[in-house]
């Protein structure tokens, strides 16, 4: 029995992190818009943004 292979999925060559500063070129398996560094940065920044709304 041969196994099914699943298609890998990438992204554009060439694209560069959106963090401000940051010239990270993103891996083409990368989906989002931030480099592995500020993807996590950028979501608690964004939950500190709604949480100073809200108060």
């Amino acid at each position: 029995m041969v196994p099914m292979l699943k298609k890998v999925i990438t992204f554009k060559k060439g694209r560069k992190c959106k963090y401000q500063g940051c010239k990270q070129p993103l891996s083409v398996y990368n989906d989002g818009i931030y480099c592995h560094m500020h993807a996590n940065k950028s979501f608690d920044e964004q939950k500190v943004k709604v949480l100073r709304r809200l108060l």
